[in-house]
């Protein structure tokens, strides 16, 4: 693959842009009620199902965005319109179970593992800590990775880190961050270029 500039999809963490704004809640759940966040956020298939529901965790004005499962699930406001995604993106519907609010998920359809985590940067347990079962053993934090660039297929331009366990694993190419700046307002999505 040609190196090209990839970003991480991040949320900006400006207070003052979220300051009474609506904010769901951190699951999604399909029709039967089951929390199938980490299936939509990691799993390498298709979404199963055309559309999946939210809760708010608090309700307020309209956000154009929401972050779902920390900030590996990106719901778009279906009021922000005119963004036109190629295949490479399920547009999944997402429905708020009490209220006529509706988002689509930003979800690109490919899923890799392609982090070099020797080369990440990462926040390592020291050598003497007593790690629980749900300790991940290859480190407390993990702040940015480090790709294995050759391994990104050819033609690839929005994918998810399936073996990042970072707060986010949305890549996207500098066409997809134009794109989604032209019509979301600063403040509330920030990327990361990654490093070659």
């Amino acid at each position: 693959m040609t190196k090209k500039k990839l970003f991480l999809l991040t949320e900006d963490g400006s207070d003052k842009k979220w300051s009474g704004k609506e904010l769901l809640k951190d699951s999604v759940f399909n029709a039967d009620g089951i929390d199938v966040s980490n299936e939509i956020a990691y799993g390498k298939e298709r979404c199963d199902e055309d559309h999946y529901y939210c809760e708010f965790l608090r309700r307020g004005k309209p956000a154009p965005i929401q972050f779902i499962h920390t900030t590996r699930i990106l719901a778009i406001s279906s009021e922000v319109t005119d963004l036109h995604f190629d295949k490479e993106i399920e547009a999944v519907r997402l429905l708020e179970r009490e209220t006529d609010r509706r988002f689509n998920i930003f979800r690109p359809a490919c899923a890799l593992s392609i982090v070099d985590f020797e080369k990440s940067r990462i926040d390592r347990w020291p050598d003497d800590a007593d790690l629980r079962p749900w300790h991940d053993p290859r480190g407390r934090m993990f702040l940015e990775p480090a790709l294995r660039w050759d391994d990104i297929p050819s033609g690839v331009t929005a994918f998810r880190l399936a073996d990042w366990p970072g707060i986010s694993n949305i890549v996207v190419s500098d066409g997809y961050k134009k794109q989604i700046e032209a019509r979301i307002e600063t403040g509330y999505i920030s990327f990361r270029e990654l490093s070659l």
